[in-house]
Formats: structure tokens, C-alpha cells, sequence
């Protein structure tokens, strides 16, 4: 459902959508997603992903972004989430790339802000995947097996693009997203999303203004979403 939250530090989210799940089998029952199949192919080599997320359960991998009709393969399928540690971490179908030793465990109010910008084109391979959390790039990881240059991600293939499940069928996330954005050939920082308040400290979302891109406004997603 579309709620206006508030967050730690007097930061403000407004329109969250809640993301409901089947209490019967969350990991591969029912469960709200949003699912997008592009009619052409994007840039699969640099995109980055935004969004506030609200958890409210722990313990379960639960998925933020995926794209999985591609095949068994790093380039055919990708995941983005929780795992049941409470990890991030983000692969394709034969490796993961990425896995943090920081566990995100805050469910009492506070939303995470993640930003995941990709681009395998980068000849510095630790440069090719970078995650950031309220505005702070990650830099610790318990696994870290780089993407090869140049791979082509599932990303912006002409397959479906899920948020809140994996392959729309699986680990679905019992969370709060809001202002979720997916933005082609762009790997973006944190601060094209957010800023820290200097009357708190906060990290804060603010308006995004794409740069030297425009928004693809008018994009219809087909919902699967369930509450009122």
C-alpha cells in the first residue's frame, strides 16, 4: 500500500509502496512484485539502481532487482538482494560477484538507501561493480569475484526485469521501497540521489535530475502487487 513514512534523523520518504508477501512460503510462494520486459535491448554493460528500502523482515534472502530470463549464465541472469544473512550481495547465475561482510539488519524505522552502478567496461576491475549505502561506498566484502570487462549483465535485456523478486517466483522482499530508479548507460554516485543535511547529519533523498540522460517516463510496469 502507498504510505508517507518518516525515517530516522527526520528524514521523510514520501509514497513508499509496502511489498506484501504470503506468510505461507515468503522465500517461493505469493507475493508482490513489479515486473517490466523491455521491447528492445539497453545498455547491459553500465546502468546503476537506486532505492530506499524499509526491511521488514530478517533472516531470509529476499530480492531487490533481478532479471533472470537469460539462461544459467553470469550474462543470462542477475540478482541484487539480502541474503539470509542479512548481507548484500549481487551475481549472476554462476558467480557472485559481490557479498558484504556489513549485515543491514535496521528494522526498527530506519530506510536504507542502496545504490548498485555498473560498469563493465571499466579496465579497473574493482571499479566495475560499486555499492553504496546512504551515500558511503561499500569496500569491505567477505567474497568479491569481479564480472569480466565487458561482460554483458542480464540487465536490460529483452527479458523481464523483476523489483522484489527473484525471477518474479522467488525470494520476495517483505520490505518498503520507495523512489526506485533503473538508469541505462549511467554509473551514477550516490549523490545524484541523496545528500547528507548538515543540520543533522542525515543522508536524505532529494529530486533526481538525470545527468545527461532523460528519464523514460510513461514506462508501464505490470503489477503484481496485492493490499490495499
Amino acid at each position: 500500500s502507498a504510505v508517507n513514512d518518516s525515517a530516522s534523523g527526520a528524514q521523510v520518504i514520501d509514497g513508499s509502496l509496502n511489498w506484501n508477501i504470503n506468510s505461507q512460503s515468503p522465500s517461493n510462494g505469493d507475493g508482490s512484485n513489479l515486473l517490466r520486459t523491455p521491447s528492445s535491448a539497453g545498455d547491459r554493460k553500465t546502468w546503476t539502481y537506486s532505492c530506499w528500502v524499509k526491511r521488514c523482515e530478517l533472516g531470509r534472502s529476499q530480492s531487490l532487482f533481478s532479471s533472470t530470463g537469460g539462461g544459467s549464465t553470469d550474462s543470462g541472469y542477475l540478482q541484487f538482494g539480502f541474503r539470509s544473512t542479512d548481507i548484500l550481495e549481487i551475481g549472476g547465475a554462476l558467480t557472485w560477484w559481490l557479498q558484504t561482510n556489513q549485515v543491514f539488519r535496521d528494522t526498527a524505522g530506519g530506510y536504507y538507501h542502496i545504490v548498485c552502478a555498473v560498469d563493465t567496461t571499466n579496465s579497473n576491475a574493482d571499479d566495475r561493480i560499486k555499492l553504496y549505502v546512504n551515500g558511503s561506498q561499500i569496500t569491505s566484502f567477505a567474497a568479491r569475484s569481479n564480472p569480466a570487462l565487458n561482460l554483458n549483465t542480464a540487465i536490460n535485456q529483452t527479458y523481464g526485469t523483476y523489483i522484489g523478486a527473484e525471477d518474479g517466483r522467488a525470494n520476495y522482499n517483505n520490505c518498503y521501497l520507495s523512489q526506485v530508479y533503473l538508469i541505462d548507460s549511467q554509473a551514477l554516485e550516490p549523490s545524484d540521489f541523496g545528500y547528507t543535511d548538515p543540520l543533522t547529519n542525515t543522508w536524505r533523498p532529494k529530486k533526481f535530475e538525470p545527468p545527461l540522460v532523460s528519464l523514460n517516463k510513461g514506462i508501464t510496469w505490470s503489477s503484481q502487487l496485492s493490499g490495499t
